[in-house]
């Protein structure tokens, strides 16, 4: 008898779940893929009209009181010439 009430609960059980994890497959392909395909088309297009910012000899910013141990000594260990500016101003504009 406790094993016919388990068969009955279970299959009440699956007969139950199965709508909700259908809800979610169904918001998953309608609404969550396209939503990051917009949102890397956004990305795509805002990474071309990228401009370096012009540079401002701020007194209280990249401040070196000592060497950097790797290089020249004044790059940083993950140095971007085209986004980080050294003390004196970006490098180079060879965009």
């Amino acid at each position: 008898m406790l094993i016919l009430k388990l068969k009955c609960f279970s299959r009440k059980f699956l007969r139950l779940s199965s709508k909700p994890a259908k809800t979610w497959k169904i918001l998953t392909i309608v609404v969550a893929f396209p939503g990051v395909g917009v949102c890397m088309a956004n990305a795509f297009m805002k990474a071309q009209e990228h401009e370096q910012p012009e540079f401002v000899p701020y007194s209280h910013l990249r401040i070196r009181s000592k060497k950097f141990p790797w290089g020249d000594g004044n790059h940083t260990l993950f140095h971007n010439s085209h986004a980080n500016a050294l003390p004196e101003g970006y490098e180079g504009s060879d965009h």
